[in-house]
């Protein structure tokens, strides 16, 4: 028989690893699934690393106004310096090793994959009761605008 645990959490992004960590806390044994980097989308290729990239745009566009308001300036832009912070600084990089082993020596159990929870109605499933018994120690997490929302259900 298969290893048993408290929680699964499929998807390990920022809010996936929040949930991870609030249910280790809470006592629970955990499993984390990830397919891809830790960190999910935002934090490895679109929230942060953009946001890095617009940062270095501002601070060209305000230096070119040196000379109207307060004298002299020379401004070249070097995005190589950006993708540099990019890739050293934000995603390290795009190498989740340190943040594996931060999750993992956290208590949470890593595995490298994909994962899916059963719905109703799929094959070996007689009854929402089987459904809820096997599949509701998986987490439901999701993210609301304004705050984190989490909720569990242990088998």
């Amino acid at each position: 028989m298969g290893e048993q645990v408290d929680a699964v959490v499929i998807g390990l992004g920022v809010a996936g690893q929040d949930v991870a960590h609030r249910l280790r806390d809470g006592g629970l044994t955990v499993v984390g699934v990830e397919e891809h980097l830790l960190g999910g989308e935002c934090h490895n290729w679109a929230c942060v690393p953009t946001k890095m990239m617009v940062r270095a745009g501002n601070v060209l566009a305000e230096a070119h106004r040196v000379p109207r308001l307060a004298g002299a300036a020379t401004v070249a832009s070097d995005w190589s310096m950006v993708a540099r912070r990019i890739r050293d600084q934000a995603t390290h990089d795009w190498d989740d090793a340190e943040t594996a082993a931060e999750l993992t020596g956290s208590g949470v159990r890593l595995i490298r994959g994909r994962a899916q929870a059963p719905v109703t109605g799929e094959p070996g499933y007689d009854s929402p009761s089987d459904r809820f018994r096997q599949t509701c120690s998986a987490l439901i997490h999701r993210t609301l605008r304004g705050g984190r929302y989490a909720s569990a259900c242990a088998g």
